[in-house]
């Protein structure tokens, strides 16, 4: 503490810590449960050190955070504990400092009820033996990730998921790790889970839990693990990027077995993006409005692009899952519906061709991954763009003509090419465009056929019908 009263460096963060424990009561049992789990391991390896840095805590605490309530967690015991075992673990963790004795009773009765048991089974590591079990619990007591890794590298099944949603928050911004934890995941093998439990409930002189049950609690965990990737991965572009990249590869290079897996992850991050995307598209629509009704807006148009651009980052994992089924996604076709509907409306009726054009290209970036829409990009906006280009082209060659000896002062000085820049460079970049967008199309070699004739006729006192029409319209 400062002789002003202010704090400084850890006091500062510790009351920061305290505060935050004071308005969550929920959060402070579950760091409370932490610290003493870190207290016993430190007495049964004999050491009594303190407790690090405070980024070593803030790494303990995210790294206990998924098993905080999980029974085996709290008793500090393997998978296959008996009765006795765990009795003599009560008895043990009763005269330890701080310790929440509901919480410890709360876990005995579940631990001995087989009905309630499965839930902490399946948050533990079912396919861990016990010396893997103890090494993991320590090496989350210590927060230490390397030790927690090279468990997790032993083991496989649902005990390989837990550790590695354990290390998530640590390493979040690691998307290879992400993309290993996904095909966890997707690779999980229920029944090996389901046989290890069993092995280690006999073991412990357990009573087995109906099919029904199991089934049902795995269907739950399922959704718990399916929810909390959901959460990791939307919470960055790279992460929302690896998701749609899986769900593309799903029919090529996954199983069948673990389609129910990804559309478990996939439906919980539509839920999860719901809010966002309604927020975006309510951005668009009020964009459209204003550009009808001012249809020379640029502004309104780079703000509908960069928010399609967003919407279409949070919107391509569902997309690619529509298509993953042979199925188009609704809410994307009812967009580009809109945005194509003012495109056009933007080039027939007030002629702004580059705004027409930006969103051509938006729409064409934004819609790849829906099926029925691929087609239309390639036709439709091949159309549009084609006809749009058409115009600025005929715009760019009347302002040309009206100094043709110049422009082909320019030719002579330079050659022709996008690159040579004038009103040569401006010609020929809108033709090159449109060649590229429509290359059987007629009128671009006539204009420009047209316009090479006229030069040629300016040197001997001619005039360019361009040209004329420039003057009538100046």
């Amino acid at each position: 503490m400062r002789a002003d009263g202010t704090c400084s460096g850890r006091n500062c963060a510790r009351t920061k810590r305290a505060k935050s424990k004071r308005k969550d009561p929920e959060k402070a049992a579950a760091e409370g449960v932490q610290r003493r789990l870190g207290r016993l391991a430190r007495h049964r390896d004999g050491s009594e050190e303190g407790s690090g840095e405070e980024n070593d805590s803030e790494i303990k605490a995210a790294l206990n955070e998924r098993f905080a309530t999980c029974a085996f967690t709290i008793q500090g015991v393997p998978m296959d504990a008996d009765p006795s075992a765990i009795a003599a673990a009560v008895d043990d963790l009763t005269f330890a400092e701080d310790v929440d004795s509901q919480a410890l009773e709360a876990a005995q009765a579940e631990l001995l009820a087989p009905r309630d048991r499965i839930r902490h089974e399946l948050a533990w590591f079912p396919e861990a033996d016990n010396d893997q079990q103890s090494e993991a619990r320590q090496a989350l007591a210590n927060g230490d990730t390397s030790a927690l890794l090279d468990v997790r590298l032993a083991t496989g099944g649902l005990a390989r998921i837990n550790l590695g949603m354990a290390l998530l928050p640590v390493r979040q911004r690691d998307v290879d790790f992400q993309r290993a934890i996904m095909m966890d995941f997707l690779q999980w093998e229920t029944q090996t889970t389901r046989d290890r439990i069993d092995e280690a409930r006999l073991r412990g002189r357990g009573t087995a839990s109906s099919a029904e049950h199991i089934d049902a609690a795995l269907a739950d965990y399922r959704r718990d693990v399916a929810r909390t990737m959901a959460q990791r991965l939307s919470r960055t572009r790279e992460g929302r990027d690896l998701l749609a990249q899986q769900i593309e590869q799903s029919r090529a290079e996954i199983r069948a077995c673990t389609i129910p897996m990804l559309e478990a992850i996939a439906n919980e991050y539509g839920a999860l993006a719901d809010a966002k995307l309604q927020n975006l598209r309510a951005k668009i629509a009020e964009a459209i409005c204003v550009l009808k009704a001012q249809s020379r807006d640029p502004a309104k148009v780079t703000l509908i692009i960069t928010t399609l651009n967003l919407w279409s980052q949070w919107r391509t994992p569902k997309q690619k899952l529509e298509e993953a089924r042979g199925l188009d996604d609704p809410l994307s076709a009812e967009l580009f519906g809109e945005i194509r509907e003012l495109a056009i409306t933007l080039s027939n009726e007030h002629k702004p061709f580059d705004e027409s054009l930006r969103l051509g290209r938006a729409l064409k970036h934004a819609f790849a991954a829906v099926p029925s829409l691929k087609q239309r990009v390639e036709d439709d906006l091949t159309t549009l763009m084609g006809n749009v280009l058409l115009k600025r082209l005929e715009e760019v060659v009347i302002v040309a003509a009206q100094d043709l000896r110049g422009f082909g002062r320019e030719i002579n000085n330079a050659g022709m090419g996008a690159e040579t820049g004038g009103a040569v460079g401006k010609v020929c970049a809108v033709f090159e465009e449109l060649i590229d967008v429509k290359p059987q199309a007629d009128p671009p070699f006539e204009i420009m056929h047209e316009l090479m004739m006229a030069i040629a006729k300016a040197h001997a006192g001619g005039a360019h019908p361009c040209a004329r029409r420039a003057g009538r319209r100046g």
